[in-house]
């Protein structure tokens, strides 16, 4: 029954021993409640790099962060969905998902962070609706939910305050990649809100958090053994991010690929957001691949789910027009990058191309930064497609582009003399 100070709790991670829940919950409500400074966190932080965390430590801050917030709760909903993506390159999933989903008939509340850095965030992305309102209260959130089936609303401060602070901190420390803090970061957030049943999309590869698939697959274990001991229905895809998901890189041209594939075009982006509505239908009415599939093309082409997403926008009082009119969100300065040499197209660098789109201000370094909507690139090329000299590759939107910007984009294209071997885009699911 001595008492704590962080000193000594520092000093016992820094030494590689495990810590207690006690341990745990001292550092983090301490942190919360402002009594301990953020330089004696970044040292617990980078204790925690270094030393890493087992899986019952994981557990115990995924807990106290968790209970350092509110939970939402959906009394009175039945299926109630959510999901979420350790981003990804061009990965739009979520605005093709929400709205097939509430056009199914199932529940779909939806807590989006911000881009930082490469990923832009789907909250971003839905401010290219004119006046739409993200920042929802409760009762507004829950409002808009009963009426169209899906809602989507920034991060609240008051969901895991903890992990608010903590994140802020890990961005600035050097502290990002660690298993124990991203697993406890995504977690405590999702366990906050009540769904019946949460997928994950694990990512790995150039344009992904997660370099390798062994460093995806353990991280997805890790969530869905945390899921299982706080009693949450959860199951993770490990897809890979090597390659561009959509063809749009930038807020205008993501929102136009989703709006694309809700109405009818198939492509790598479709392939990845079907398959995860496949997943929700096999869960609540045991539906094989097959019928699953018949389901949801169903709903894309009765136009059921694009009106879904147009009744979401505008009651979240955003002006929905470019949803039927999508060519708008092409209105930009572009110009064509055309093929310097012959052959097949064997790789797109996806997190170089995010990083020139960022450069481009197309997204955020830092998080005060305005992102241009209208800048960024879209792909013209698929993967193992034929070229020759001076074949348009992409579409850069931006500018008086100079020189060395078309380069730059030039070099993210990997031309062979043959064809590639193409990867699974969705490798296994984690049940």
């Amino acid at each position: 029954n001595y008492s704590m100070n962080y000193l000594d709790i520092i000093e016992k991670k820094k030494n590689n021993l495990t810590l207690t829940q006690q341990e745990i919950n001292f550092m983090v409500e301490g942190y919360v409640k402002d009594e301990i400074p953020d330089y004696a966190m970044s040292a617990f932080l980078m204790a925690i790099c270094i030393n890493k965390m087992n899986y019952e430590e994981t557990k115990f801050l995924t807990l106290s962060m968790l209970n350092s917030g509110v939970k939402y709760s959906f009394e009175g909903m039945q299926n109630v969905l959510d999901k979420h993506s350790t981003g990804g390159v061009s990965d739009t999933t979520t605005l093709i998902i929400l709205p097939v989903m509430a056009s199914l008939g199932y529940v779909f509340p939806k807590m989006s962070g911000r881009g930082l850095g490469f990923t832009g965030g789907t909250i971003d992305k839905l401010e290219v609706f004119e006046n739409i309102n993200l920042n929802l209260s409760e009762t507004q959130f829950k409002d808009v939910l009963k009426k169209v089936g899906c809602a989507i609303t920034a991060q609240t401060n008051t969901i895991s305050l903890a992990d608010k602070k903590m994140y802020a901190l890990r961005d600035v420390s050097g502290t990002v990649d660690n298993l124990s803090l991203i697993a406890s970061s995504i977690m405590s957030k999702k366990l906050a809100f009540l769904s019946d049943l949460l997928i994950l999309d694990v990512k790995f590869g150039g344009g992904a958090l997660m370099k390798t698939k062994t460093e995806a697959i353990k991280l997805a274990k890790t969530l869905v053994r945390l899921s299982k001991d706080f009693n949450h229905n959860t199951k993770a895809i490990i897809s890979e991010m090597n390659n561009p998901l959509g063809h749009g890189i930038g807020c205008n041209l993501e929102v136009y690929d989703a709006i694309k594939v809700l109405k009818g075009e198939e492509n790598n982006l479709s392939y990845v957001a079907k398959y995860i509505c496949y997943l929700y239908l096999k869960h609540f009415e045991n539906l094989n691949y097959n019928t699953a599939m018949e389901k949801i093309d169903q709903a894309i082409k009765s136009s059921k789910a694009l009106n879904k997403l147009k009744l979401m926008v505008e009651s979240e009082g955003g002006n929905s027009e470019v949803i039927f009119n999508e060519e708008k969100l092409l209105n930009y300065e572009n110009q064509n990058i055309l093929s310097n040499s012959c052959g097949y197209v064997c790789g797109i660098d996806a997190e170089k191309l995010a990083k020139i789109v960022v450069n481009m201000g197309g997204g955020r370094i830092k998080k005060e930064d305005k992102i241009n909507f209208n800048v960024g690139v879209q792909i013209l090329v698929e993967i193992n497609q034929k070229v020759d000299l001076n074949t348009p590759l992409c579409k850069v939107f931006y500018k008086n582009p100079t020189q060395s910007l078309k380069n730059e984009i030039l070099s993210c294209f990997k031309i062979l003399n043959h064809k590639t071997k193409k990867n699974k885009l969705i490798l296994k699911v984690i049940e």
